[in-house]
């Protein structure tokens, strides 16, 4: 069977089309403390998630926290806060969910304000990252809550999260 990944904003990912649109990938970002990033992401069809993934920059200070959001914003499935494991690559962590058809976000939040850092997309400003429908939330904690409350996003990067059939990316 093949085993397919799906990223933010559709099946083919963000990723795939940015270097059309004229964005930066691969730029180091470094997010502030327990803030929680929500990414839209398109499910075109019944997908049993195995794990959900982040790019980890060079970096590995502090812990992150993933999870995947209903449209509604409730919250369907987290890794909990978990220990950055793996420097400039993937960092795969085991989550079990099946989405059917339809919108949903990935989530994460990260401890580390100064020093941790991710790869991500910038697309240029933050009106365009707005577009994207990408959200945040500020917490009290590096743990998602079972309901996001997000705001307006108000910086312009977009940090690769996906999730995967497999149980290894």
């Amino acid at each position: 069977m093949l085993q397919r990944r799906l990223h933010g904003f559709g099946p083919y990912g963000i990723r795939g089309h940015s270097q059309q649109l004229g964005w930066t990938n691969n730029v180091v970002w470094t997010p502030g403390a327990n803030v929680a990033i929500y990414l839209p992401l398109i499910v075109p069809d019944t997908f049993p998630v195995a794990g959900i993934a982040i790019h980890n920059g060079s970096n590995l200070t502090g812990n992150v926290c993933l999870g995947i959001y209903s449209e509604a914003g409730t919250r369907l499935a987290t890794t909990g806060t978990t220990a950055r494991a793996t420097a400039s690559s993937l960092q795969f962590i085991a989550l079990s969910v099946t989405l059917t058809r339809g919108r949903y976000f990935l989530a994460g939040v990260a401890s580390e304000a100064a020093l941790g850092t991710y790869l991500r997309i910038a697309p240029g400003s933050v009106a365009l990252t707005r577009i994207l429908q990408v959200r945040q939330e500020t917490l009290g904690s590096t743990v998602l809550p079972a309901t996001m409350t997000p705001v307006a996003v108000a910086t312009a990067f977009v940090p690769s999260i996906l999730v995967s059939q497999s149980a290894t990316i």
